[in-house]
Parts: C-alpha cells; sequence; structure tokens
C-alpha cells in the first residue's frame, strides 16, 4: 500500500503548472465571483485573493495608515510570550541568513531593531484542524503588508493537497520581503504549523523562527480580567469598535472547506475568505492601538480601572519607568472605592524601587481599610512592621503592627481549613513580635527603665516601679 506523501506526490504531478487566460476557463470564472483567481509559480497552482485599502480606510476605531511612522513603538513586544522567541534569524533573497535583531539572548538582555510598518508581515491562518501536528493543513493563509501607498490583504488557498507547495513557495517570497511577523497566537498555533508544512515540502530555507509579535500574550497581559475573552473577535468589538455582521465563525472554517472539497464551488468558501481578510485588517489595527498604548497616547481616563492597573504593569515589565509611574499614580487618584484593591499592588512596585515614602502611605491606606475587619490580608500590617523596625527602629510601632497582622492571620486560619503556609505566617509572626518586645525592652532600658505591654514611650517609672501621675494621664 502506498504511503500518504507517494499519493500527495502522484497528485502533485498530475496537476498542470499552468493556468489559462481570464474568461477562457471555467474554473477562473467560478473564482473570479468571489474576487479571486487561479496563480501559478513554478511549484504549482493555487488560489489566490487580493484586496488593495487606502491609508485612510477606517477599521474599527483607527485608519489603516495611523502605523505608518508609529511601528517603532513595538519593539519591546517582541520579547513578549510565545514558544518561538526571538528568532534565529531569516534567509534573504541571496541565501545569507540576516542577523537576528529582536527579543532576548540567554543572558535577558533585550536586543532592539528599527521597527517600520513596511517591515511587518500581518498573518492568519485557517487550517483543517486544531493541533499543529502533521496532519493538520493550513489550507488557507492570510498576510497583510503595507506598501508605499496601500495596505495589501493577500489570500492563498489551496483547492486541494497537491496545492501547497506551491502557496507555500509564494508565502516563502513575502516572508522573504517582510521578515517581522505579526499574528495572534501565531508563536504557538499558526507559524509551528506553517513550520512543519515547510519541512514536509523539503523547503527548510522558510522553516526558521521569524522575528514575531504575537498580539495574544498583550492583550492577555491587559484584559484578561476586564474582557469576556481574550479571543481575537472579543478584542475587536470591545476595544477596537468593530462589529462584524454576518461573519462565519473561524471553527466553521473545516466543515466548509470539506465541503467544498466534496462539492467543488467557490461560493462555499467565501465566507471563509471574508473572516480571514477581517482577522488580517485587525491585526493591523490592534498594532496601531498597542503602538499608542506603548507611547502614552491612549488617555488613562478612557480607561478601566484594572485596564489601567494592567497597563501599569506591562510598561514595568518592558522597563518603560516613566509611563509606569505615570499610570500607577492616575490610578491612585481616583475615587477610593475604585482604587482599593490596587493599594497593595501599587504599594509593592513603589517597595521595589526603594521608594517608601510613596509605599508606606498605601499600607497605612490599606491598614486603615481593613483595621477592624475580621478577615483582610496581611500584607500591610507585616510591610508596616518590617519597616518600622529595621528603617525607622520604632520598635514599639513596629510592635503594634505586628500583632495586629498575627490577629489578621488567625483569622484567615480559622475562616479556611488548615493551610501549612498560613500556620507558618503565624509562627514566624510570634517570632516577630517576641523579638520586638525584646528590642522595645532594651531601647527603653537603654534609656533609664523598663516599659512592659501597655505602657506608651517616653513613660518612666519611678524608684518604686510606679508611673508617675502626670505621666499615667497620657496612657
Amino acid at each position: 500500500m502506498s504511503t500518504l506523501k507517494e499519493r500527495l506526490s502522484r497528485l502533485h504531478k498530475a496537476v498542470e503548472p499552468t493556468a489559462a487566460p481570464s474568461g477562457s476557463d471555467p474554473q477562473q470564472r467560478e473564482w473570479e465571483r468571489i474576487g479571486a483567481r487561479i496563480q501559478k509559480n513554478d511549484w504549482g497552482q493555487f488560489v489566490i485573493r487580493v484586496r488593495r485599502y487606502p491609508y485612510d480606510h477606517v477599521h474599527g476605531a483607527y485608519r489603516l495608515g495611523d502605523l505608518c511612522g508609529g511601528a517603532e513603538a513595538l519593539a519591546p513586544l517582541a520579547a513578549v510570550g510565545g514558544k518561538s522567541g526571538g528568532g534565529k534569524g531569516r534567509r534573504d533573497h541571496a541565501g545569507s541568513r540576516k542577523t537576528k535583531e529582536i527579543g532576548s539572548d540567554r543572558t535577558g538582555r533585550k536586543e532592539t531593531v528599527p521597527v517600520r510598518h513596511d517591515r511587518l508581515l500581518f498573518l492568519d491562518t485557517e487550517t483543517t484542524g486544531l493541533g499543529v501536528g502533521a496532519g493538520n493543513v493550513p489550507f488557507m493563509v492570510g498576510i497583510g503588508y503595507y506598501e508605499t501607498d496601500a495596505f495589501v490583504v493577500e489570500q492563498l488557498f489551496i483547492r486541494n493537497p497537491a496545492e501547497e507547495a506551491a502557496m507555500l513557495a509564494h508565502l516563502g517570497e513575502r516572508l522573504a520581503m517582510r521578515d517581522i511577523l505579526v499574528s495572534y497566537n501565531g508563536k504557538c498555533f499558526d507559524w509551528p504549523i506553517l513550520k512543519n508544512r515547510y519541512i514536509l515540502n523539503r523547503r527548510r530555507e522558510f522553516a526558521d523562527d521569524p522575528l514575531h509579535f504575537d498580539f495574544l500574550y498583550p492583550s492577555r497581559s491587559l484584559w484578561r480580567n476586564t474582557l469576556p475573552s481574550c479571543r481575537l473577535s472579543s478584542v475587536e468589538r470591545e476595544r477596537l469598535g468593530l462589529s462584524r455582521v454576518d461573519d462565519v465563525p473561524g471553527s466553521l472554517a473545516p466543515a466548509l472547506y470539506f465541503q467544498y472539497l466534496a462539492e467543488g464551488d467557490p461560493a462555499i468558501i467565501a465566507g471563509v475568505f471574508d473572516h480571514n481578510e477581517t482577522d488580517v485588517l485587525t491585526l493591523a489595527c490592534l498594532a496601531v492601538h498597542f503602538s499608542r498604548l506603548l507611547k502614552g497616547n491612549v488617555p488613562f481616563d478612557q480607561l478601566e480601572a484594572e485596564e489601567l492597573y494592567r497597563l501599569a504593569l506591562w510598561f514595568d515589565k518592558l522597563g518603560m519607568s516613566r509611563l509606569a509611574d505615570d499610570a500607577f499614580a492616575r490610578l491612585l487618584e481616583r475615587d477610593p472605592k475604585e482604587t482599593e484593591n490596587y493599594l497593595l499592588h501599587a504599594a509593592d512596585y513603589y517597595k521595589k524601587q526603594g521608594r517608601y515614602a510613596e509605599a508606606v502611605p498605601l499600607w497605612e491606606r490599606a491598614v486603615a481599610l481593613k483595621r477592624d475587619a475580621k478577615i483582610a490580608a496581611v500584607e500591610p500590617f507585616v510591610e508596616l512592621a518590617i519597616y518600622y523596625e529595621h528603617r525607622m527602629k520604632d520598635y514599639e510601632l513596629a510592635l503594634r503592627y505586628a500583632e495586629m497582622a498575627l490577629e489578621k492571620a488567625w483569622g484567615l486560619m480559622s475562616a479556611s481549613r488548615f493551610d501549612g503556609k498560613r500556620s507558618a505566617l503565624c509562627e514566624a509572626l510570634r517570632h516577630r513580635i517576641e523579638r520586638l518586645q525584646r528590642k522595645r525592652d532594651g531601647f527603653f532600658g537603654s534609656l533609664g527603665g523598663t516599659v512592659t505591654g501597655g505602657t506608651k514611650r517616653g513613660a518612666r517609672r519611678d524608684a518604686n516601679g510606679t508611673i508617675g501621675a502626670w505621666q499615667s494621664t497620657l496612657l
């Protein structure tokens, strides 16, 4: 019995790699009805649909041309998320390997690259399944790129497995001309599938991992708690102001393709073409949105509190400290009820930078909100105990916060099943309290007397061990 590879090879040889002139071939006329045509190259035939959009074309909240001159702001996103990293570099037309320019090396040092809009290749695929193994075939590859006066969307489609090599060859030419991929979950799905297909078709020169912006990861960073989901359709609806009408869900694309293979009518697959084209256009507009966020050009007052907090963390992760400071400051200016959940996060941000003048008031605000609560986070009480013990040497105040921390820790223990970590926290707090008591007593002893529990700092006992009447009125 012949193998699948041998059958596909015979099928490929059976296809005549020539295309009839437009208007003389019935198949050509059928594809022209949905705006596509049959394309040929040295590897055979495939179907292609090309759409050109002027820069002033509006897609959702943005114009396609808004990315021109602003794409350089996307550079920090290259090392965010994904499995393929910054890539090994891609060969140019002459076959020489290009230098890796984006990502992080093994030491964690970030490299930079001049990112321009005309270097970007926006990519979205439609496949026969959901896995990334050899059995999953990309039957349609949508790409978008900027030319001098237009944004071009090309959609490559195979009518049967024998046309795959021709389609991949065309895609390889585009990859060689524009060396930075932009995708949505492309690092873990679209690109690994295409890479497998290049290897299976013996075109390893196109199988090197490209420089890659995968917008799924920044989308999750910003919107995982504010959007119903981080699917591209949800992001474009909630953040780009785009609502699709009569759209074919991507989940139906495989079934429609198999129906096309059975019936051969291009009209069956027309909705998949439209869906894929919209995905490519959305990627371009999402690039505009991220570039504006990274330049601080999106007004912070238009963002929800959670989104603004996530944006601040995003700036901090990308090393954009000025914008991170601004985002945290604007977040903390909001209504106290709106910022209550972010006090500890903001304080932790300032603490990591050694900015205790900003962190301490936030811990104190968090303590004031939960002082009388039976169940509350222990962190602000512990942080203040550490701060006053080690930085201010105010052992009495540090002891007070440590005792409140132990009380809150016991409250958390009583409200849940036995937790080894919380038990260890209680034990650590007891040791801290004992140490602070010794430090406090030693400090006051050095001033000429001892102070026991309940005596305020500065009160001294007389020779009989009693506190002076004038001092006791202060206790």
